[in-house]
């Protein structure tokens, strides 16, 4: 089947800019709403529990922050949010498509009795358009199952971007990031609850050793105390330098340009001064 040109040139349109802003206007993304239970997360991107943050960023603050401290990682959750926003409005948009085709399919199945009321001469046409448009109806049931599948597999993987951005700085081994990243969705946060009990066990354990580490730092540093009767150490007699030995201050080119007069005159009377001293 060939491609519709009307619409692969609306495809086309976002190729010349991709690092633009991909997400859908919001007159748009208006007339797609869902209601329910359990549908929450379609209108909204997850939001990182409160251990991973602060298991990963390892800030000194009072408060921990919704995005990744580093640029790379914030651009990196930057685009998952992106294409999570994106997924889930192809959701609801799907959702209003299989609305519309099972609406569309019982109002084809109350207009049947009437077509029991046409002559004969005309029956069978009508029946043939019937059943045409009830099968072509089948075919789109079928074709948005597909696509459900295919955005339920996208959203997941911009759960696992998200996640992977929050754990590639971190301080988990690699088991225990691998086991976070594959745990479950649960539509209530970006990291399984049920990890949120181990996740907090690991960071209490971690907190626990830089305490522990502090103190033994700080109590050897306090139990130095200096010494009262140290002595310079022994120096072998080879090396010693001999007595009344006094290091001579070294005289930097410099340092003798400075001494030397300015002018000849100051020179003229040094020298005059120093013939008189050897006369008397």
């Amino acid at each position: 089947m060939g491609f519709i040109p009307s619409m692969l040139d609306r495809a086309k349109e976002a190729w010349a800019k991709p690092s633009l802003n991909p997400l859908m206007p919001r007159r748009v993304d208006n007339l797609y709403k869902t209601h329910g239970d359990g549908t929450d997360f379609l209108g909204r991107t997850p939001l990182p529990n409160s251990v991973i943050v602060d298991a990963t960023q390892n800030r000194s603050k009072s408060h921990s922050s919704a995005t990744p401290s580093n640029k790379e990682a914030l651009k990196l959750d930057l685009i998952g949010r992106q294409h999570y926003s994106l997924v889930s409005f192809s959701l609801r948009t799907l959702n209003y498509m299989c609305a519309m085709e099972a609406y569309t399919r019982h109002v084809l199945l109350n207009f049947q009795t009437f077509l029991n009321l046409l002559p004969d001469d005309h029956k069978a046409m009508a029946m043939t358009s019937y059943n045409e448009v009830l099968s072509i109806i089948d075919y789109q049931m079928i074709t948005s199952l597909h696509l459900t599948d295919a955005a339920a597999k996208q959203l997941m993987t911009a759960i696992h971007l998200c996640r992977h951005t929050w754990l590639r700085t971190s301080n988990i081994t690699d088991d225990a990031r691998n086991r976070i990243e594959d745990s479950p969705f649960d539509s209530e946060g970006l990291f399984a609850t049920s990890m949120e009990e181990s996740l907090d066990n690991i960071q209490k354990m971690r907190k626990a050793a830089k305490s522990y580490t502090y103190q033994g730092t700080s109590s050897q540093s306090s139990s130095r105390q200096p010494n009262q009767n140290w002595r310079r150490p022994y120096t072998p007699a080879y090396q010693r330098p001999p007595n009344g030995y006094r290091p001579q201050p070294y005289n930097s080119p410099y340092q003798r340009q400075q001494q030397q007069p300015k002018n000849r005159q100051q020179q003229s009377t040094r020298r005059f001064d120093r013939k008189q001293k050897q006369l008397s």
